[in-house]
């Protein structure tokens, strides 16, 4: 089907995974005739290398979108040349009008164009500085001193004016999108609905019927459990293999049996009853997958040879939520299903990302300590940087009574009075109070700053003579507020017994 078309340039794993799997038509042609393309294919292999059930995939795309792009200058130029016959800086404009089309740039004025598909802009600078390099490379290896200085000066406009050409226009149309875009969580009603809904099932599951049918519905039940108790990303679930679950946490560790003592009956109870998978997650690292007892029956059902057989899985297929393919049943479509059976209010609000989001806000709600957030984050596989930018909302609830409090202090002039407190701590009726109560307080301040003890006066006096040094090492507190308590006879004799030397009617003098 493809004999004569790949080039020798193309490793054999591209040849065997990557090729056969592309759809035939004039885009793929270009691609397997174009040494540059080939090769961004292997480096996009290598990159996902340890990721093998998606790599083809990544590789596939990027070599079908540089293929594209390939298409697109020759019919604005009107020659049939290879990709790193374009790599000049003779063509780099050419390189710009491109992406943009290939984008679906909504007006021909760039400066004020709308992308219909921003992100692929972003992924085409990148691929062309990629491909830019290979050529670089070659060159280098080569001896071809022109080849090296054009493809040099093509990197240095890509770092000049691509940013400003394309990455720009394509970053501000993806902010205005997610801008105006309304984001609705889920109904927390629906996900009880949902949990219970399947828990249900799960419990009524026959495991002794075994045939193709059936073991497809214990994956669609195993995959929307899992998912939506661990709110896991469904390429981490999917990719759950036999292996990996051979391998799951069964029995309580030494240091887990020493903490039991300070568990109530309840947490003990989870300990013993809930199992733990490790699996892959995005960034390679591994996350786990937290398996309550009712799932547990059915991930048996699932890995039996036995059920597998009976229910039209290969032999040689390594995953737990196999079809009957070389594949695996897609989490997300298995979520999809079990929603039409529950009777939910907002269904389509209810997808994996949108789990996520609604769990990272919720923690916020919680006021989760910073060691807990640690271990959230842990749990879902990022870092807290993405957890706040990319998954948690902003909490109405939050808005409406947290940072409320903090705008009405500062209109009403009471921060000083509730300085040192947690936000959680301060009521509405303690910054508000009452008018005259305010005004009796405030009376009161008053007659106690006036009763200064008279003997004093004159050190008070002298030390207000003092004058203030105004710089950048001082900066202006807030006073706390405290509670004057008048001295008694003994303190105040003891004082001017000890200040003897330094009070009089003028200021004291320096000693040396």
């Amino acid at each position: 089907m493809i004999t004569g078309k790949i080039q020798p340039q193309a490793s054999k794993i591209l040849q065997k995974e990557v090729l056969p799997t592309m759809r035939r038509d004039n885009i793929t042609n270009t691609v397997l005739e174009d040494q540059i393309i080939l090769m961004l294919g292997d480096i996009w292999l290598s990159k996902n290398i340890d990721n093998k059930r998606k790599r083809k995939h990544y590789a596939s795309y990027h070599m079908r979108l540089a293929g594209r792009l390939l298409v697109l200058l020759r019919e604005m130029t009107n020659l049939s040349s290879s990709m790193s016959d374009f790599l000049v800086p003779k063509y780099f404009d050419a390189f710009v009008g491109c992406t943009l089309k290939a984008c679906d740039a909504m007006d021909k004025d760039t400066e004020d164009s709308n992308l219909d598909h921003p992100s692929t802009a972003l992924k085409i600078g990148f691929d062309l500085c990629r491909m830019a390099s290979v050529k670089l490379g070659n060159s280098i290896k080569s001896g071809d001193e022109q080849g090296r200085l054009d493809t040099t000066n093509f990197l240095n406009l890509m770092k000049l004016e691509w940013t400003v050409k394309v990455t720009k226009i394509a970053k501000a149309t993806l902010n205005e999108r997610q801008f105006n875009v309304h984001k609705s969580l889920p109904d927390p009603e629906d996900i009880a609905t949902l949990a219970k809904h399947i828990s249900s099932e799960l419990n009524a599951f026959n495991l002794k019927e075994m045939n193709p049918d059936n073991y497809r519905n214990a994956v669609i039940l195993a995959e929307s459990r899992l998912l939506l108790y661990n709110r896991r990303r469904p390429g981490e679930l999917e990719a759950l293999s036999l292996k990996c679950y051979e391998k799951r946490s069964k029995e309580i560790s030494d240091i887990d049996k020493s903490l039991r003592i300070d568990l109530t009956d309840l947490e003990k109870k989870m300990l013993e009853t809930q199992e733990i998978i490790e699996v892959r997650g995005k960034t390679g690292k591994r996350v786990p997958i937290i398996c309550p007892k009712e799932v547990l029956p059915v991930l048996q059902y699932l890995a039996n040879p036995t059920s597998r057989r009976r229910g039209g899985v290969k032999p040689g297929n390594p995953y737990l939520f196999a079809n009957t393919a070389n594949g695996v049943v897609k989490a997300g479509e298995a979520l999809d299903e079990i929603k039409e059976r529950a009777s939910l209010k907002s269904p389509h609000l209810i997808y994996c990302t949108n789990l996520r989001k609604h769990c990272a806000t919720i923690a916020q709600v919680i006021g989760l300590q910073d060691h807990e957030m640690k271990w959230l984050c842990q749990h879902l596989g990022h870092t807290q940087k993405v957890h706040s930018i990319h998954y948690r909302a902003t909490s109405g609830m939050i808005e409406r009574i947290e940072i409320s409090k903090l705008m009405l202090m500062q209109e009403m002039n009471r921060v000083a009075k509730f300085a040192g407190k947690n936000l959680k701590d301060i009521q509405f009726e303690d910054i508000l109070g009452d008018p005259e109560t305010c005004t009796e307080d405030k009376e009161a301040n008053e007659e106690g700053n006036l009763k200064e003890s008279s003997d004093l006066e004159d050190v008070v006096n002298a030390i207000a003579d003092i004058p203030i040094v105004l710089g950048d090492e001082f900066s202006r507190k807030t006073k706390t507020k405290v509670t004057r308590i008048q001295w008694t006879e003994g303190e105040e004799n003891e004082l001017r017994e000890y200040l003897h030397e330094f009070i009089g009617k003028k200021c004291p003098g320096m000693k040396a």
